[in-house]
């Protein structure tokens, strides 16, 4: 994975709130930074899985 700089406040921000979104173009990286800063937590998308 390519390092975000984002990455240290993604972790604080998670520890602060209850809930983060992370919001990018696509094939950005979203999923995979997700992933990896999060490996335990469960991923949910939003996206309509017929269209």
């Amino acid at each position: 994975m390519i390092f975000r700089e984002i990455t240290e406040e993604l972790r604080a921000s998670a520890a602060e709130f209850p809930a983060v979104t992370i919001l990018g173009p696509r094939q950005s990286g979203k999923t995979t930074l997700a992933g990896c800063v999060f490996p335990n937590y469960r991923y949910i998308t939003l996206e309509d899985p017929d269209t």
